[in-house]
Parts: structure tokens; C-alpha cells; sequence
């Protein structure tokens, strides 16, 4: 009775006294004293004999050592979900709950907390699907556990967006592990696929997936970039399909283009130059094409300078009047079409354009009286070319 009164009085007790308390002393004095104190962990275990709600005040505010956890995680289980909301058990403990008999302990576990990251792997190869399915969809974990769960091919559905999205390393891995179905569900929730991803989905060969993507994403870095290895994987990947649907609503690095232009499809080729512009250092490789693909690039962009330059110097007029017609020639273009003496073709471009001042003056150094009188009615030199007229026609005696 007095050690109960102490108890009552929270005053310090010996270890024999509290041995005696927890053993004889009724549930209210041993609630009053566990509110202030804590009993040595040897006694923990001696704590699992009493009533529940004896053990249950003491958890509300003391752990318990790792043999009371477990012998209350094993055979006091209506106390599991109570020790949770307070304590997060020892990973022995959690290796215990991993066992079939503990599922129920292990499903209110998994609702707080994660577990320990040596457990979660073991945990994937042997927990049954629906709680593996709530601890993703809840908590993070490991790459390699992820691999362990990969394997699972019960679990691969659950991969997209809704549920669950995977950083780069782990999308690859999945696209390498899972049906077409799944990697069809998974590239339909997500905003975009990483880079590796994108890789990964072209390596499949899966062509409807890929073309469903390719419809709806330019793959990789913005297109300005001189290299982009996800363009450069499909075209390596050499499906013509594919590589029509792309430059159609793509437009491609500088090294796509310009490998294709060297060894590609040819009905590829001339569906990129119909709609996309192709970087200026590709230009001159269109005239090793052949006419045909020349004329479809210009149909709705211009050629660089050198590019212009060699369609003026070999090209005919049936070609180059078009052009001439939308597009301002480059300056050496105007004196390479000045030096290849089309008068009529001058003409044609004169009624359209205005030459630079270079290319001025070396039509009044051709001393083409007509061309000079057409293109000073119709356009009118540019001031200081006047002194060239003047010095040119003096010293010709014109």
C-alpha cells in the first residue's frame, strides 16, 4: 500500500519497488505513475503480463525495448495499431512483421511509416500484391528494391502516371522489363519521358508505341541543338514509318538532317524538305540529291549563301525565276547571277529586287548599256555607285 502511495505521489522509487508495482499494483496507480515515468527496458517485457490498458498508457508516452516490440508486435496484436501512432518499431521488428502470420501488423505499419531500407527488397520478393500496391503509391525507396519489384510482373501495370512515376533510371529498367501493354499505359501518363526513357522506348522497336509518342513529343532537347542522341536513336533505328511521322511534325537536330541527307530514305528526305527548314551547313548537300530535291526545299525556304550561289551558277531560269520571285538573293548570289550573263533573267530579277551596292557596280563594269539603262529606270543606283558609272564610262569613252 505505501509503495502505491508513493507511486500516486510520483515520488522516486527503487528498482525493487517498481518491480513490486508492476507486478501487484492496481491499473489506475500504475497509470498515474507510467504518465510520469519510464521503467527500466529489463521490465518491459514483465509490462506485456499486465491488462491492455495498462500497456496502452505506458505506449501512449514510452517506447518499448526491441524483445517487448516484439512480443507485442507477435502476440499482443490488438495493441499494434495504438504502440504505431506513437513509436515506430526497431527494424527486427519490421523483419518480423515481413512474416505471413504478421500481415495484419504489417498493414498498419506500412499506413505510418517506411521500412527500414535493407527490409524494403525482401519486402517486394514476399509481400502479397495489394500491400506492395499501397506502399508504392505512399513511400520512397531504393533503386534496387525497385529492381526486385520490377520483376514482379503482377505489379508492372502499376506503373503510369495516376499511380506511380519513375525517375529515369527506374523508367528505363521498366520499359526494359515490361509488356507493350504496360509501357503503352505508362507513356500515356506521363507528361514526357526522360531522355534515357525516350531511348529505351526507341530501343523496344515497338513501332505503334513509339509513333503514338512521336505524335505527340519532339524527343529530347530543344531542336536548335547540334546533337540529340533520342533523334539520332530513331533514326538508327532505320523504320521508315517512324522517321515519316517524325520530320513531318519535327524538326530534327543538325546531325539527324545531315546524316539522313547522306545515306537516308529518299521519300524521308523529300518529306523533311517539304515542311521543315534544315540547317544552312546542310544546304549544299541538296544539289548532290538531285534537282527534284532542291526544288522542294526552295518551294518554301531560301539557301544559304554558297548554297545560292551554285543554284544561280547551274540551275536554269525555270528554277531560279520562283525563287527570285520570294527571296532576296544573297550578295554573292546577285554578282554570280551578274557574271552568268542572263540578260533576261537580270531583268526578271531587277523588276522584282534591288541589287546591293557590290553587285551595282559590277553591272556597270559589264558595260551592258541595256542592263545598266533597265535597272537605273526601274530601281535607280544606290549614290556612291554613280562615280563608278562615271569613271567606268570615261575611261571607255562611252
Amino acid at each position: 500500500m505505501l509503495i502505491q502511495m508513493k507511486a500516486m505521489r510520483n515520488k522516486k522509487l527503487s528498482n525493487e519497488e517498481i518491480e513490486f508495482l508492476l507486478a501487484k499494483g492496481d491499473d489506475y496507480v500504475l497509470y498515474r505513475y507510467f504518465m510520469f515515468n519510464s521503467l527500466p527496458e529489463r521490465l518491459h517485457l514483465a509490462l506485456m503480463n499486465r491488462d491492455e490498458c495498462v500497456i496502452n498508457t505506458y505506449i501512449r508516452y514510452r517506447p518499448l525495448s526491441q524483445e517487448a516490440e516484439m512480443e507485442l508486435f507477435t502476440e499482443r496484436k490488438s495493441l499494434v495499431k495504438n504502440y504505431l501512432q506513437n513509436h515506430c518499431p526497431s527494424v527486427a521488428v519490421q523483419k518480423e512483421l515481413l512474416k505471413p502470420e504478421n500481415q495484419e501488423s504489417l498493414e498498419e505499419f506500412i499506413k505510418i511509416y517506411d521500412l527500414d531500407d535493407k527490409l524494403v527488397t525482401e519486402f517486394f520478393k514476399t509481400a502479397p500484391d495489394p500491400i506492395v500496391i499501397e506502399y508504392v503509391k505512399e513511400h520512397d525507396f531504393s533503386f534496387e528494391a525497385l529492381s526486385e519489384l520490377l520483376n514482379r510482373s503482377s505489379l508492372l501495370a502499376l506503373f503510369h502516371a495516376e499511380e506511380f512515376i519513375l525517375d529515369e533510371e527506374s523508367e528505363v529498367l521498366f520499359i526494359k522489363k515490361a509488356s507493350p501493354e504496360q509501357i503503352d499505359k505508362y507513356a500515356e501518363g506521363v507528361e514526357i519521358l526522360s531522355s534515357a526513357g525516350e531511348i529505351a522506348l526507341i530501343n523496344t522497336g515497338y513501332v505503334e508505341i513509339i509513333a503514338k509518342y512521336i505524335r505527340l513529343h519532339n524527343l529530347g532537347d530543344y531542336h536548335e541543338h547540334k546533337d540529340n542522341p533520342q533523334e539520332m536513336a530513331l533514326l538508327h533505328l532505320g523504320n521508315k514509318e517512324l522517321l515519316l511521322i517524325y520530320v513531318k511534325w519535327h524538326k530534327p537536330c543538325k546531325n539527324f538532317v545531315i546524316e539522313l541527307l547522306r545515306s537516308g530514305d529518299k521519300d524521308v528526305i523529300m518529306e523533311l524538305l517539304s515542311v521543315q527548314e534544315i540547317p544552312e551547313e546542310a544546304h549544299l548537300m541538296l544539289f548532290d540529291l538531285g534537282r527534284e530535291f532542291v526544288e522542294c526545299y526552295i518551294a518554301h525556304s531560301s539557301l544559304g549563301e554558297e548554297a545560292e550561289r551554285k543554284m544561280v551558277k547551274s540551275y536554269p531560269d525555270e528554277v531560279l525565276k520562283p525563287y527570285i520571285e520570294k527571296y532576296w538573293l544573297s550578295d554573292e548570289a546577285e554578282a554570280e547571277l551578274i557574271r552568268k550573263g542572263d540578260v533576261e533573267l537580270i531583268k526578271f530579277y531587277i523588276d522584282n529586287n534591288h541589287f546591293c551596292v557590290n553587285a551595282q557596280e559590277l553591272l556597270v563594269k559589264t558595260l551592258n548599256k541595256e542592263l545598266i539603262t533597265y535597272y537605273d529606270k526601274r530601281q535607280g543606283f544606290a549614290d556612291n555607285v554613280w562615280k563608278v558609272i562615271g569613271q567606268v564610262f570615261f575611261l571607255n569613252n562611252l
